[in-house]
């Protein structure tokens, strides 16, 4: 089995200094003393979420919600309004993956997905058996989210590769997509 990483660390790296007021850097310590991480790693953290995703939630008019609001809306909806739901946001997606990476194909909405989901501290997971690519999200937001989840990378799937099954796990706290989409597809390769 071959476990996707979604980080990279190939990349070039530099060194900066940077002035911030002493109660900031007090807060960051105590953060990675919290964590267990040195305070380097929690800083390019930060920097890499703000770079990644943080950037964009302006222009994509996005805005932080409760989970449990969320998890509360999505659990009084019925199968057609969260079909609705997938909808919209398969539209959003596609709009944000265009503004963000410049060009919509699958592996740019996958990426973006799993940014998204970092960003948001979602648990996420990409592992990849003989072609077999498993896609876990653990959101613990109940069965409706599940199916929400499961639904709208169906969409997403359906429209880049239509002729390929999908299949599915759900549970109360986790969705798993599982595709067969070959041994060498890797999302972060384009």
């Amino acid at each position: 089995m071959i476990r996707q990483d979604n980080t990279s660390n190939s990349k070039r790296t530099t060194h900066i200094s940077i002035r911030v007021p002493q109660h900031v850097a007090d807060a960051l310590e105590r953060e990675a003393k919290r964590t267990h991480m040195s305070t380097s790693h929690l800083h390019n953290s930060i920097l890499k979420k703000w770079t990644n995703w943080d950037v964009h939630m302006q222009s994509l008019e996005l805005i932080p919600a409760p989970k449990e609001v969320l998890s509360y809306i999505m659990s009084e909806m019925n199968e057609s309004e969260i079909s609705n739901v997938v909808s919209k946001s398969a539209e959003f997606i596609k709009d944000a993956v265009m503004m963000m990476e410049g060009s919509y194909d699958l592996k740019r909405c996958i990426s973006t997905l799993e940014m998204y989901m970092q960003s948001t501290g979602m648990a996420s997971d990409h592992t990849n058996k003989n072609g077999v690519h498993r896609f876990t999200v653990r959101h613990k937001m109940g069965m409706s989210w599940s199916v929400f989840v499961a639904a709208l990378l169906k969409q997403l799937f359906a429209e880049f590769v239509p002729d390929l099954e999908v299949k599915f796990e759900m549970s109360e706290g986790a969705a798993v997509v599982m595709i067969e989409l070959g041994s060498d597809w890797d999302e972060h390769d384009y």
